[in-house]
Protein backbone atom coordinates (compact mmCIF):
# COMPACT_ATOMS: atom_id res chain seq x y z
CA UNK A 1 0.00 0.00 0.00
CA UNK A 2 1.17 3.42 -0.90
CA UNK A 3 1.96 5.47 1.85
CA UNK A 4 -0.12 8.97 2.12
CA UNK A 5 1.38 12.45 3.13
CA UNK A 6 -0.54 14.70 4.16
CA UNK A 7 0.39 17.83 3.40
CA UNK A 8 -1.31 18.66 0.43
CA UNK A 9 -4.79 18.62 -1.07
CA UNK A 10 -5.16 15.27 -2.93
CA UNK A 11 -7.24 12.43 -4.27
CA UNK A 12 -5.71 9.14 -3.86
CA UNK A 13 -6.43 5.65 -5.11
CA UNK A 14 -5.34 2.77 -2.87
CA UNK A 15 -5.19 -0.80 -3.25
CA UNK A 16 -3.91 -2.83 -0.45
CA UNK A 17 -3.44 -6.29 -2.36
CA UNK A 18 -2.38 -9.94 -1.39
CA UNK A 19 -3.74 -13.34 -2.10
CA UNK A 20 -4.32 -13.52 1.50
CA UNK A 21 -5.90 -10.72 2.14
CA UNK A 22 -9.13 -8.38 0.66
CA UNK A 23 -8.38 -6.19 -2.41
CA UNK A 24 -10.20 -2.65 -1.12
CA UNK A 25 -10.12 0.44 -3.33
CA UNK A 26 -11.11 3.86 -1.93
CA UNK A 27 -11.19 7.53 -3.16
CA UNK A 28 -9.75 9.72 0.33
CA UNK A 29 -9.31 13.70 0.01
CA UNK A 30 -6.60 14.60 2.07
CA UNK A 31 -5.81 18.32 3.40
CA UNK A 32 -3.19 19.75 4.94
CA UNK A 33 -2.48 19.53 8.58
CA UNK A 34 -2.58 23.27 10.00
CA UNK A 35 -3.30 23.71 13.35
CA UNK A 36 -2.17 20.59 14.36
CA UNK A 37 -5.31 18.86 13.82
CA UNK A 38 -5.72 16.94 10.54
CA UNK A 39 -10.12 18.38 9.27
CA UNK A 40 -11.31 17.37 6.07
CA UNK A 41 -13.50 19.60 3.23
CA UNK A 42 -16.65 19.72 5.80
CA UNK A 43 -14.62 19.64 8.68
CA UNK A 44 -14.60 15.86 9.21
CA UNK A 45 -12.22 14.62 11.63
CA UNK A 46 -9.59 12.67 10.19
CA UNK A 47 -8.42 9.38 11.82
CA UNK A 48 -4.97 7.85 11.64
CA UNK A 49 -4.12 4.20 11.09
CA UNK A 50 -1.10 2.94 10.21
CA UNK A 51 0.46 5.79 8.68
CA UNK A 52 -2.80 6.28 6.96
CA UNK A 53 -5.76 9.34 7.01
CA UNK A 54 -9.18 8.36 6.24
CA UNK A 55 -12.09 10.16 6.95
CA UNK A 56 -13.95 9.38 9.90
CA UNK A 57 -17.34 10.10 7.86
CA UNK A 58 -17.69 10.53 4.25
CA UNK A 59 -14.72 8.22 3.15
CA UNK A 60 -16.20 7.08 -0.39
CA UNK A 61 -16.00 3.32 -1.20
CA UNK A 62 -15.73 3.11 -4.86
CA UNK A 63 -16.07 -0.98 -4.28
CA UNK A 64 -14.41 -3.67 -2.12
CA UNK A 65 -12.92 -7.43 -3.69
CA UNK A 66 -12.71 -9.49 -0.61
CA UNK A 67 -12.29 -13.41 -0.14
CA UNK A 68 -15.51 -15.83 0.03
CA UNK A 69 -16.45 -16.59 3.78
CA UNK A 70 -18.87 -18.69 5.75
CA UNK A 71 -20.90 -15.71 6.19
CA UNK A 72 -21.96 -14.90 2.23
CA UNK A 73 -23.45 -18.22 2.18
CA UNK A 74 -27.22 -17.75 2.95
CA UNK A 75 -27.05 -14.36 1.32
CA UNK A 76 -26.14 -15.68 -2.09
CA UNK A 77 -27.94 -18.82 -1.70
CA UNK A 78 -31.08 -16.61 -1.23
CA UNK A 79 -31.01 -14.41 -4.24
CA UNK A 80 -28.88 -16.39 -6.49
CA UNK A 81 -32.04 -18.43 -8.64
CA UNK A 82 -33.50 -14.84 -8.71
CA UNK A 83 -30.06 -13.84 -10.45
CA UNK A 84 -30.32 -16.55 -13.06
CA UNK A 85 -34.23 -15.62 -13.65
CA UNK A 86 -35.37 -18.28 -11.58
CA UNK A 87 -33.73 -21.03 -12.56
CA UNK A 88 -32.83 -23.48 -9.55
CA UNK A 89 -29.48 -22.68 -9.40
CA UNK A 90 -28.65 -22.56 -5.37
CA UNK A 91 -27.72 -26.52 -5.13
CA UNK A 92 -24.65 -25.80 -7.48
CA UNK A 93 -23.57 -23.77 -3.94
CA UNK A 94 -23.07 -25.96 -1.78
CA UNK A 95 -21.53 -24.26 2.24
CA UNK A 96 -18.63 -26.59 1.92
CA UNK A 97 -17.42 -23.52 -0.85
CA UNK A 98 -17.74 -21.00 1.40
CA UNK A 99 -15.69 -22.69 4.25
CA UNK A 100 -13.47 -24.73 2.35
CA UNK A 101 -12.25 -22.41 -0.75
CA UNK A 102 -11.99 -18.92 0.47
CA UNK A 103 -8.36 -18.56 -0.24
CA UNK A 104 -9.58 -18.76 -4.42
CA UNK A 105 -13.08 -17.80 -3.93
CA UNK A 106 -13.90 -14.04 -3.85
CA UNK A 107 -16.54 -11.53 -3.57
CA UNK A 108 -17.33 -8.09 -4.64
CA UNK A 109 -19.70 -5.59 -2.90
CA UNK A 110 -20.48 -2.09 -2.57
CA UNK A 111 -21.94 -0.76 0.47
CA UNK A 112 -22.04 -4.42 1.86
CA UNK A 113 -24.30 -5.67 -0.83
CA UNK A 114 -22.98 -7.93 -2.90
CA UNK A 115 -22.11 -7.04 -6.53
CA UNK A 116 -20.54 -10.46 -7.87
CA UNK A 117 -18.64 -13.47 -6.59
CA UNK A 118 -16.44 -16.20 -7.79
CA UNK A 119 -15.73 -19.65 -6.54
CA UNK A 120 -12.63 -21.43 -7.61
CA UNK A 121 -9.75 -23.78 -6.64
CA UNK A 122 -6.39 -25.07 -7.09
CA UNK A 123 -7.03 -28.82 -8.75
CA UNK A 124 -5.58 -31.04 -6.48
CA UNK A 125 -5.48 -33.58 -9.06
CA UNK A 126 -2.99 -31.88 -10.81
CA UNK A 127 -1.84 -28.92 -9.04
CA UNK A 128 -0.65 -26.53 -12.14
CA UNK A 129 -4.64 -26.50 -12.98
CA UNK A 130 -7.12 -24.16 -11.51
CA UNK A 131 -11.03 -24.22 -11.38
CA UNK A 132 -13.44 -21.88 -11.75
CA UNK A 133 -16.80 -23.49 -10.27
CA UNK A 134 -18.96 -20.94 -10.39
CA UNK A 135 -18.88 -17.06 -10.89
CA UNK A 136 -22.84 -15.05 -10.37
CA UNK A 137 -23.40 -11.06 -11.00
CA UNK A 138 -26.37 -8.99 -10.28
CA UNK A 139 -28.03 -8.14 -12.78
CA UNK A 140 -28.24 -4.46 -12.47
CA UNK A 141 -24.36 -4.64 -12.03
CA UNK A 142 -24.07 -6.73 -15.43
CA UNK A 143 -21.91 -4.90 -17.87
CA UNK A 144 -19.56 -2.95 -15.60
CA UNK A 145 -16.79 -5.06 -15.73
CA UNK A 146 -17.26 -7.06 -12.77
CA UNK A 147 -17.13 -10.69 -13.55
CA UNK A 148 -13.67 -9.42 -15.42
CA UNK A 149 -12.26 -8.17 -12.55
CA UNK A 150 -13.01 -11.15 -10.19
CA UNK A 151 -11.71 -13.18 -12.94
CA UNK A 152 -8.38 -11.33 -13.85
CA UNK A 153 -8.09 -11.44 -9.63
CA UNK A 154 -8.58 -15.16 -9.41
CA UNK A 155 -6.09 -15.43 -12.30
CA UNK A 156 -3.44 -13.30 -10.38
CA UNK A 157 -3.94 -15.50 -6.93
CA UNK A 158 -3.75 -18.62 -8.63
CA UNK A 159 -0.62 -17.73 -10.28
CA UNK A 160 0.92 -17.12 -7.43
CA UNK A 161 0.33 -20.48 -6.24
CA UNK A 162 2.02 -22.02 -9.02
CA UNK A 163 -0.87 -22.95 -11.47
CA UNK A 164 -0.15 -22.54 -15.47
CA UNK A 165 -3.69 -22.49 -16.93
CA UNK A 166 -7.20 -22.20 -15.38
CA UNK A 167 -10.80 -23.94 -16.93
CA UNK A 168 -14.17 -23.70 -16.37
CA UNK A 169 -17.02 -25.11 -17.88
CA UNK A 170 -20.59 -24.00 -19.24
CA UNK A 171 -23.79 -25.23 -20.62
CA UNK A 172 -24.51 -25.16 -24.34
CA UNK A 173 -27.22 -22.63 -24.06
CA UNK A 174 -26.04 -20.29 -22.28
CA UNK A 175 -24.26 -18.26 -25.06
CA UNK A 176 -23.71 -15.34 -22.83
CA UNK A 177 -20.98 -17.58 -20.77
CA UNK A 178 -19.71 -18.72 -23.96
CA UNK A 179 -19.15 -15.42 -25.44
CA UNK A 180 -17.64 -13.72 -21.96
CA UNK A 181 -15.07 -16.47 -21.79
CA UNK A 182 -13.91 -16.31 -25.06
CA UNK A 183 -13.77 -12.99 -24.40
CA UNK A 184 -11.26 -13.23 -21.43
CA UNK A 185 -8.79 -15.70 -23.58
CA UNK A 186 -10.41 -19.12 -22.89
CA UNK A 187 -10.23 -21.65 -25.82
CA UNK A 188 -13.13 -24.09 -25.80
CA UNK A 189 -11.86 -27.60 -25.81
CA UNK A 190 -12.58 -29.95 -28.12
CA UNK A 191 -15.38 -32.42 -27.73
CA UNK A 192 -17.41 -35.47 -28.72
CA UNK A 193 -19.99 -33.60 -30.32
CA UNK A 194 -21.80 -29.46 -32.13
CA UNK A 195 -24.08 -27.59 -31.44
CA UNK A 196 -24.73 -24.37 -33.02
CA UNK A 197 -21.06 -24.82 -34.16
CA UNK A 198 -19.86 -24.93 -30.50
CA UNK A 199 -17.55 -28.09 -29.51
CA UNK A 200 -19.56 -29.58 -26.37
CA UNK A 201 -18.86 -32.79 -24.23
CA UNK A 202 -21.57 -34.81 -24.28
CA UNK A 203 -22.99 -36.27 -20.84
CA UNK A 204 -20.27 -34.68 -19.28
CA UNK A 205 -22.27 -33.38 -16.10
CA UNK A 206 -24.64 -36.66 -16.09
CA UNK A 207 -26.97 -37.93 -19.11
CA UNK A 208 -28.08 -35.29 -20.86
CA UNK A 209 -26.01 -33.06 -19.05
CA UNK A 210 -23.36 -31.61 -22.15
CA UNK A 211 -21.09 -29.03 -21.40
CA UNK A 212 -18.48 -26.42 -22.84
CA UNK A 213 -15.03 -27.14 -21.42
CA UNK A 214 -12.96 -23.78 -21.65
CA UNK A 215 -8.96 -23.50 -20.81
CA UNK A 216 -6.96 -20.48 -20.79
CA UNK A 217 -3.09 -20.56 -19.59
CA UNK A 218 -1.87 -18.29 -17.10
Amino acid sequence: MHQMCPHTMSTYNFTNFSPLSPLTIVTIPVLSDRGGENRGESGEKLVKFEDFFFFRIGVEVMSILRHLEVKDYVPIIQIIDEWWGGRPIAGLLPRLFFEHFQPTSFVIEKNTEIQGFLVGFRSQTAPNHAYIHFVGVHPDTRGQGIGSRLYEHFFEVVRQLGCTEAHAITSPVNKGSIAFHTSMGFAILPGDAEIDGIAVTTNYDGHGSDRVLFRRYL
